[in-house]
């Protein structure tokens, strides 16, 4: 019997950390080395990606310094290794991530400038076992090590064993909610697994809230160890508290009765609580008490015990009676006499034991019986034969002749003592021992094969019942002889095998002084080797790969090629070439190729390439310049995907001192330029380290422009011009001297900085010019007015009584009168002069040179403002007194406003404005102010302003969006400020590629179609033209359906639109043809009705897809398509239900019985005879009712019976691709 209160919980030494996979534990942290090499910020953007929470790793004590010298030392050939020291945020002051300062006894050591390697990695030490610190570049790629640092557990946190019983234990916990919301930790569960080496853990998820819980389903009698844990997001798991060892309490024996009692023995007997052979308890306790003298006395048995003999009671009285048959029944009286008088006689009926058997020995042995050869007693009386054996007992009426017995339900692999009796009723003889009966041992089951490599072989079985030593097994063709090993467990393995080859094993039990049992066989085939990739090919569509033959016995190869949206899988035979060419792949993108050989059924490891494609060539390179020190360069985006663009560009003649520019965007600025020069520029898109071809422009820079252009003097027939030197490399100057009816230009030696022109006309005004040239680029000229023979005022003789007026042309035919005031005689004052009154004599338009005799009294003189804006100018005055020169400088005023304003595309984010210089400048124009704003299909409320470099009427807008109209206007500026604004300028870039469309959906309407549903993409780019819809197998990306939709049609009326959305649009800004590219801005006031609803971007996109095959999964890629080319492709993937069988319309019936007719349902296959592929199916009939029709009306005479009902069984189905009848009775 079980005795209560064996249950016990201790605690037990148990790690507190469990790193993810891939990951080493020390102290409460978790660590992993990453061979692959990065930049230091990379390797720390790596870390925080490979865990949560992880970072570069921090060795901020001697002993994680210890254990990662120790960690490093077990991974072979990393020789640099980043952690988190560095001193980027001051120099020479070391840091770790979490900001401690560097403080481990190690010396720090650099070979390197100091200023340029501020990260530090750690280096093998040449001369001893450990690491050291070392400074390194940044940017240098190495292997790096990441840190995850587990939180510290809640102070004062107990798990602690409530209760207990037989199949439940009750468990309790500090609360962790609090802990858990702080840590963001994912899950809280109890883990718990039986005390036994095979077993494997379990586990219970807990609230976060939660403080206990009851753990339910638990065996009876077993040990169990159990912990609290938290899972957190890194994949690490952590364990609070201790491990508790909990022994459930075993199960109570049953059915205890009481035989066979004597006057000192009394017989016991019970039902064990579980099988003898799988005991769950260790043994049994009897107890028994004198019930007279209350003395209680126990005895201990072992497990497989189900009865005893209580002996050594105290008889009360013994009488003997002799001469009697054994083995019979007798009734025996008791009488009390005194003085010849008898009481009642007290009776009982009692059997004497019988004789015992003559002779019991084995017959025959299995593995789970023995046949027991028994000789009856001679005489006596018995009625059977019980056999008590460990474990059980059998007990058996022999009929005449008969002399075996069959024990069964033995243990294989066992010694058996039998003890053989014969029975009386109750009563057994004395016993006959049969020792040292050995049951057969069990063959193993379940023969499988377990883990299979290219060149070893696992062998698992399930333990062979019973007890036994050993297994024996043997390997008939592994090598020239036969291979055998011996094993304790259910595993063996067999090494050095040949790939792809069938191996015959065989599995027996085997133990000391017992018999083999019998072998049982099992074929495996090893797994083929991996193929072995040979060097490849690749082009920006296509990829070609070779690999060479395999190691061993290959039937073919499998070669599939996948990334995110494609995937296409051939097979090969062993026979076939080993080469293959992936075409039509999108440039720039990154694939996985895998190959696995096949032999039989068995598959290799794939053997795995990651490879790029090469990037598609920038296309629509265009290169302008902005002045002589600076160039613009844009392009435009290719097919495919891109990371950037790598600009190389330098002087065509040194090409080894070129620079080398990463660019991210479509377009850049390269400023300090030498003027004059010629520049090669080199560009490629790349994509990781594989880059495009390159696409190579040459462009000579405009020579640097003529500064401080002056006037050296200036006579009637010439005038001396002379300016500043300027660098860059150029051919010669050029000057140009030019009227309203002349132009001269003159080539001029590069080594000159002046020149007198020669050869002019008294009294004219000329425009000189002066630029430099190289190869017949002109750079930016300068220029100013040279007026010869006059003055820029008048030239007044005055004498006492009368003046002299001389007239002087002031050019382009205009001509004036000056004079001066004889009364204050001073000449402070700029006055328009007029005769008052008018001379008769006087020609009405005077000639240059002509003299006018006038009275000085009669000369009436008034201040003029025509000469507003002028920046000097100069009067000379002679008369009665000495000459007298004053300069006169007048303010400066806002600006008009600028004329012509045109635009021209550049890519399709750019448009080069061009405009012409205010006529009314008044004053020296600085710069320009360019306004933008969007107004269609993203109206802005506001503009963008910008200001130009400098006062060049022409400016680049660069960072606009492709298919926009745009609102643009341009200013003056000066120094008094902005001036008026241009007419607006209207203008829509070019077209490219639309984005992705979004929120796509898809779902099977039925079996065979599919309904798909998507929004415009939120960047269109221009005017949508059609949709793409493809359908693709999932498994092969083989295309089964294409439809391509007018997206006028399917967004009835709604579509964006930014030309013909309103008239004005289209009236105002027609779309820029292919030929004229510049568009100029006269039109009417810009209004809200050309811009787009922006309901159009919220109006779904649907469309139905059939003639679709059920039970198959497709992929569903859906692209917009603009005037410039395909969008991006959105997918969406969907498995069709399966479909069921419908009846036909026609129904064959006659008095009794009914046909109905129905085609098979239709599966996934290749063709018609694949309708249903190899399935196996049925069909049932079920009769709904009996009905008839009287009078117009349908009455049911009979519910359906379950005999009504008809199941009509069928073989492979579709195999005929016809119709299936039954008729229904």
């Amino acid at each position: 019997m079980c005795r209560r209160g064996l249950t016990v919980a201790r605690e037990v030494l148990y790690s507190k950390a469990h790193c993810p996979a891939g990951w080493v534990h020390f102290d409460r942290s978790c660590y992993r080395a990453l061979r692959k090499g990065k930049p230091w910020a990379e390797a720390g953007r790596a870390c925080s990606t490979a865990a949560t929470g992880a970072h570069l790793a921090d060795v901020e004590t001697e002993e994680e310094f210890l254990f990662i010298s120790s960690y490093l030392g077990a991974l072979n050939h990393i020789v640099l290794l980043w952690t988190s020291l560095n001193d980027l945020q001051h120099e020479g002051e070391l840091r770790w991530s979490s900001g401690a300062a560097y403080s481990l006894i190690s010396v720090v050591t650099s070979s390197l400038p100091a200023n340029q390697t501020d990260c530090f990695a750690l280096q093998t030490n040449a001369t001893g076992p450990n690491y050291f610190f070392t400074g390194f570049f940044c940017y240098m790629p190495l292997p790096y090590m990441c840190q995850y640092k587990m939180p510290a557990a809640p102070s004062r946190f107990a798990f602690v064993l409530e209760e207990v019983s037989e199949r439940v234990a009750l468990f309790g916990w500090s609360d962790l909610e609090r802990w858990l919301q702080v840590e963001g930790a994912m899950e809280l569960f109890v883990q718990y697994r039986e005390d036994t080496p095979l077993d494997r853990p379990r586990r219970r998820v807990v609230s976060p809230n939660a403080t206990r819980v009851a753990m339910q389903g638990l065996s009876p009698g077993r040990a169990y160890l159990f912990s609290l844990r938290v899972r957190h997001r890194s994949g690490a798991t952590q364990t609070f508290g201790s491990v508790l060892k909990v022994l459930t309490r075993p199960n109570p024996p049953q059915n205890i009765t009481a035989s066979r009692v004597t006057s000192t023995e009394l017989a016991v007997h019970w039902t064990a609580p579980d099988p003898s052979h799988n005991a769950l308890f260790h043994q049994y306790l009897v107890s028994w008490e004198d019930v007279a003298t209350g003395v209680r006395e126990s005895l201990s048995l072992e497990n497989y015990t189900t009865s005893t003999v209580i002996g050594g009671l105290e008889p009360y009285r013994i009488f003997e009676l002799s001469s009697l048959t054994p083995g019979g029944t007798y009734e025996i009286g008791v009488e009390a006499v005194r003085n010849e008088n008898r009481s009642e006689a007290k009776t009982i009926v009692q059997t004497l034991r019988p004789k015992g058997v003559e002779v019991a020995m084995p017959y025959e042995v299995n593995t789970h019986s023995v046949v027991l050869f028994v000789q009856r007693p001679v005489a006596g009386i018995f009625d059977g034969i019980k056999v008590i054996y460990k474990g059980g007992s059998k007990h058996k009426a022999l009929s005449e002749g008969d002399d075996k017995i069959i024990i069964d339900n033995l243990t294989p692999g066992m010694l058996y003592e039998f003890s053989v009796y014969t029975t009386s009723g109750r009563m057994t003889s004395t016993v006959y021992k049969v020792s040292a009966v050995k049951t057969c041992l069990a063959p193993p089951t379940n023969v499988r094969e377990g883990v299979v490599r290219d060149s070893s072989v696992e062998i698992l079985w399930d333990e062979a019942e019973g007890q036994r030593k050993s297994y024996e097994v043997i390997c008939v063709n592994c090598a020239a002889s036969v291979t055998v090993q011996k094993v304790t467990e259910g595993r063996a393995v067999f090494t050095d095998l040949l790939p792809g080859q069938v191996y015959n094993f065989s599995v027996r039990t085997e133990k000391e002084s017992f018999g083999d049992s019998p072998q049982v066989f099992c074929e495996i085939r090893a797994v083929p080797s991996a193929a072995e990739w040979l060097p490849f090919n690749k082009t920006s569509t296509s990829l070609t790969v070779s690999w060479a033959e395999s190691l061993g016995v290959i039937d073919g190869f499998i070669l599939s090629i996948t990334n995110t949206t494609f995937t296409e899988q051939k097979s090969f035979t062993a026979f076939d070439q080993r080469i293959h060419r992936f075409e039509s792949l999108s440039p720039g993108s990154d694939y996985r190729i895998d190959l696995i050989s096949t032999s039989g059924e068995k598959k290799s490891l794939p053997a795995t390439l990651n490879m790029t494609t090469v990037p598609a060539v920038p296309e629509d390179v265009t290169l302008i310049e902005q002045e002589g020190d600076s160039m613009y360069l844009t392009w435009r985006h290719p097919q495919g995907q891109v990371e950037g663009y790598q600009l190389r560009y330098g002087v065509s003649t040194a090409p080894k001192k070129h620079r080398r520019v990463t660019v991210r965007d479509s377009s850049i600025r390269i400023k300090d330029l030498t003027p004059g020069t010629e520049y090669q520029f080199t560009l490629r898109s790349f994509k990781g380290a594989e880059t495009s071809e390159a696409v190579s422009k040459h462009v000579l820079t405009r020579p640097a422009r003529v500064c401080s252009l002056s006037l050296t003097h200036v006579n009637s027939s010439s005038a001396g011009v002379v300016w500043e030197p300027a660098a860059g490399p150029f051919d010669h100057y050029r000057l140009t001297v030019a009227n309203a009816s002349v132009e001269r230009e003159l080539n001029v030696s590069r080594e000159n900085l002046a020149y007198a022109v020669s050869g002019l006309q008294d009294g004219c005004t000329y425009n000189v010019t002066v630029d430099r040239v190289r190869s017949g680029v002109r750079g930016v000229a300068a220029s100013l007015t040279v007026t010869t023979g006059c003055v820029d005022g008048y030239h007044v003789v005055l004498s006492p009584e009368q003046g002299l007026v001389t007239v002087r042309s002031l050019g382009a035919g205009g001509v004036q009168l000056c004079a001066w005031s004889a009364s204050t005689a001073r000449y402070d004052r700029f006055a328009r002069c007029s005769l008052s009154p008018s001379l008769s004599d006087a020609p009405s338009l005077p000639l240059p040179g002509v003299c006018l005799c006038v009275r000085f009294g009669e000369v009436s003189c008034t201040v003029g403002d025509e000469c507003k804006g002028c920046a000097e100018v100069v009067f000379e005055v002679s008369g009665a007194t000495s000459p007298v020169s004053r300069s006169i400088t007048t303010n400066e005023s806002t600006p008009g406003t600028p004329t012509n304003l045109v635009g021209e595309r550049v890519g399709s984010t750019g448009i080069l404005l061009s405009w012409t210089t205010p006529a009314d400048a008044n004053g020296k124009i600085q710069a320009y102010a360019v306004e933008y704003k969007e107004v269609c299909p993203y109206p802005e409320s506001s503009f963008n302003r910008i200001q130009t470099p400098s006062e060049i009427p022409e400016y680049l807008l660069n960072t606009l969006t492709p298919g926009s109209t745009y609102n643009i206007k341009v200013a003056a500026i000066n120094n008094a400020g902005i001036g008026l604004f241009s007419r607006s300028l209207f203008f829509k870039t070019a077209e490219a590629p639309p984005g992705l469309v979004t929120n796509i959906t898809a779902f099977a309407a039925n079996h065979s179609a599919v309904k798909v549903t998507w929004f415009l993409p939120k960047r269109t780019n221009g005017l949508i033209t059609k949709f793409s819809v493809k359908a693709k197998h999932a498994r092969t990306s083989q295309t089964v359906k294409t439809l391509e939709i007018d997206a006028e049609e399917i967004m009835n009326g709604v579509l964006p639109h930014c030309n013909d959305a309103a008239d004005i649009l289209s009236r105002g800004t027609p779309s820029p043809s292919e030929t004229t590219l510049i568009t100029s801005a006269s039109l009417s006031p810009f209004t809200m009705s050309a811009v787009p609803s922006a309901s159009s971007w919220i109006v779904p996109i649907s469309v139905v897809v059939d003639q679709l095959r059920s039970h198959t999964a497709y992929v569903f890629e859906v692209s917009a398509f603009t005037s410039d080319g395909e969008g991006q492709i959105a997918s969406y993937m969907v498995r069709m239900p399966e479909s069921a069988a419908s009846i036909g319309e026609e129904l064959c019936a006659s008095l009794c019985w009914a046909g109905l007719v129905w085609p098979s349902p239709l599966f996934a296959g290749s063709g018609p005879a694949d309708r249903v592929a190899r399935a196996w199916f049925g069909r049932r009939v079920k009769q709904i009712g009996v009905w008839r029709t009287a009078m117009g009306r349908c009455e049911q005479l009979a519910e359906p019976k379950p005999q009504d009902i008809h199941r009509i069984p069928s073989g492979p189905a579709g195999h005929d691709g016809k119709s299936h009848t039954k008729p229904a009775h």
